[in-house]
């Protein structure tokens, strides 16, 4: 069995790895809760309202309600086919991606390693830091005020488990 201090080294890579894609992951979800109003105002509210008029029209209001929501379909219709929700997908789903590759990390770092030969060990961390690399160049880039946020929701405890913090008090 191999001791923590031989491979401290690759057990500190996996820490860094899993740190790195928690901030990064939450700057993702951060900016797809910004974007996520051009779902709603540009897809949903238009298509919302254009199915109102045409029920009004249906009803036997004036004809020009129609024409109203006509209108507003067509737009709903154009911003879904030009994508405008496109970028809170592609944040979201950056963020799941690392979300994962934290848990495999942290997972890697926490337990997996003692079960595991130097050998093995090393090829596990080369794997995943490869993987983060090449993840990382697929992603859309993340800004400061994103990252700002989410340092602010980490710095709060947000992402510690319940199970820890009792353990380090006792219980």
């Amino acid at each position: 069995m191999m001791e923590e201090k031989e491979v401290s080294h690759l057990l500190g890579e996996c820490r860094t790895m899993a740190e790195n894609c928690l901030y990064t992951a939450q700057a993702h979800y951060v900016i797809a809760q910004r974007e996520s109003w051009k779902r709603w105002v540009l897809l949903v509210l238009p298509a919302l309202l254009a199915a109102l008029a045409g029920a009004l029209v249906a009803c036997g209001l004036p004809p020009w309600i129609g024409i109203i929501g006509a209108v507003l379909g067509g737009f709903s219709a154009l911003a879904a086919a030009l994508g405008v929700d496109k970028d809170a997908v592609l944040h979201a789903n950056a963020g799941h991606v690392l979300t994962s590759l934290r848990h495999e990390a942290r997972q890697l770092h926490e337990s997996f390693w003692k079960e595991m030969t130097h050998d093995e060990l090393y090829s596990e961390v080369r794997r995943l830091a490869d993987r983060y690399c090449n993840i990382r160049l697929a992603l859309p880039p993340t800004d400061n005020s994103a990252f700002e946020e989410a340092r602010e929701k980490i710095h709060k405890g947000r992402f510690k488990p319940d199970f820890k913090s009792r353990r380090n008090e006792g219980g």
